[in-house]
């Protein structure tokens, strides 16, 4: 009697728990996908280039729609970039934007999620949810439509646990991007780098500022990257914090997203696809006033133009900020408007152009060398459209035909035949956004493109549910003379 009543006890602790949030399924996840199709003529599912957020989020709608899909990934984890990140970095939206579908964040995640944490997140819902869908180690070097005009015809390198590579040919009814759109990091042609006796670099390669502690730093820029790296250099006891802000600047603070809980969504569905621009323009700027206005004796410059039609138009975000306006107000972390002339071996000369006091006409030149032991350039990455991943394996002369009206690639739309990208818009934040595009990408093509899959049995094992995973038609193909594809190298995924 006393042990039944332990074990209903425990059962029914169990059913509760497995309705909490506490970051993944109690139950298994049905793979419903059928046997291989024999040849490589069968374009039975859809292609998914790069297992980043948006990669995952879409495959994830598609396998609830009973869609077949792939993900390649030319790295050994899901969510590799987010290894590579210096440690202070976290998540500028809360986790209820931010987690993928069906999946929620564990209930240690901060609200502001870490680098790491959100590495490991990716990596593990990759090879729980996705698992047989994910090919690691893949590179898409060529995707091409079909000659019949029906689907995509893929050319994927695969690395070999011995160096080796494979090269394979898949067949695809849709093709999904999703490799992100920044292209390589952009250093303005300053002269002076290669005497520089301190250290330089691009933000891309920050990986977080202990070792430059009672050092003096210049930080090229003040967008978020900027904005943070001055920060984590402050907050890791730099001696001097230096940060170069000649254009007008947006500032919103990272805690309108922590609202996103309370209603907040609703909001950001509206504020996304409902209000006019006219309307998001006037309410961004009422708030950078009420905020912000101070800022100008301080040095920042506040951008009049409307922070949507800067997204939208120029894909210019607004700065989010996470605390370092507060040290630009108290003077620890020091704005320089002057211009970047060059680098010294010491330092940098900085220059400003001036009008002589008496009125008399013409302008002169000032400049004045500042010491310093580091120089970072947040200063972006290329936007030319043959610059960005997509560019490296999706044919030269589609590429101009991608864009929309306001110049940029729209995610969540067929911006060609059977052909879609994810994660490349950012009006209201990325990851907030992912997760619909994942679900329009997912409705569209099940509607036109690839028919799902009939209901089957649940699984009566973790085996079963691998077993019965589907696995794409593919070809072996030859490497081609002269072709290759080094370790690291930037791919298709």
């Amino acid at each position: 009697g006393a042990l039944a009543a332990v074990a209903a006890a425990l059962l029914v602790a169990g059913a509760f728990r497995s309705t909490l949030p506490h970051g993944q399924s109690a139950y298994p996840i049905r793979r419903l996908f059928p046997e291989e199709a024999e040849g490589c003529a069968s374009r039975g599912f859809v292609a998914i280039v790069g297992a980043g957020p948006a990669g995952l989020a879409t495959a994830a709608r598609l396998q609830q729609a009973r869609v077949p899909f792939v993900v390649f990934e030319r790295e050994v984890t899901a969510g590799h970039s987010w290894r590579t990140r210096y440690p202070r970095l976290h998540l500028h939206t809360v986790g209820a934007s931010s987690q993928l579908p069906g999946w929620p964040f564990p209930d240690h995640f901060p609200e502001y999620v870490s680098a790491s944490d959100l590495a490991a997140y990716y990596d593990g819902y990759a090879r729980t949810v996705l698992a047989p869908h994910v090919r690691y180690n893949a590179t898409v070097t060529s995707a091409k439509p079909a000659a019949d005009g029906k689907g995509w015809s893929l050319r994927v390198s695969i690395r070999t646990g011995d160096g080796a590579v494979q090269w394979r040919r898949y067949e695809a009814a849709a093709l999904v991007v999703a490799t992100g759109q920044e292209g390589a990091p952009v250093i303005p042609p300053i002269e002076g780098r290669e005497s520089f006796e301190g250290e330089s670099m691009h933000s891309a390669a920050w990986r977080g500022g202990a070792k430059y502690a009672g050092k003096k730093a210049l930080v090229v820029g003040f967008g978020n990257s900027g904005a943070e790296v001055a920060l984590d250099l402050w907050e890791q006891g730099a001696a001097g914090v230096t940060v170069t802000a000649r254009s007008p600047i947006h500032v919103l603070p990272r805690w309108l997203f922590s609202l996103y809980p309370h209603g907040m969504r609703s909001l950001l569905y509206f504020e996304r696809f409902l209000a006019p621009i006219w309307l998001s323009d006037a309410v961004g700027g009422l708030l950078q006033r009420l905020l912000y206005s101070d800022l100008p004796s301080a040095g920042l410059q506040l951008s009049r133009a409307g922070v949507k039609s800067e997204l939208l138009r120029h894909h210019r975000a607004p700065l989010l900020d996470i605390g370092t306006i507060e040290l630009v107000r108290r003077g620890e972390i020091s704005v320089e408007g002057r211009r970047l002339a060059r680098l010294t071996r010491r330092g940098a000369l900085l220059c400003e152009t001036t009008t002589p006091a008496d009125g008399a006409e013409g302008t002169a030149e000032v400049c004045e060398e500042a010491p310093y032991d580091l120089v970072v350039f947040a200063t972006g990455y290329s936007k030319a459209s043959a610059a960005a991943p997509h560019a490296r394996f999706l044919p030269a002369d589609l590429l101009p035909r991608l864009a929309s009206a306001w110049g940029q690639i729209e995610s969540g739309r067929e911006v060609a035949p059977a052909l879609w990208f994810a994660g490349f818009s950012d009006i209201v934040g990325r990851l907030a956004e992912i997760n619909w595009e994942a679900a329009a990408i997912a409705k569209a093509i099940a509607k036109d493109h690839v028919e799902p899959q009939p209901a089957a049995a649940p699984a009566r094992s973790y085996a079963s549910l691998h077993r019965a995973a589907w696995t794409p038609a593919v070809c072996d193909e030859p490497a081609r003379e002269g072709e290759r594809v080094e370790a690291g190298e930037r791919g298709g995924s």
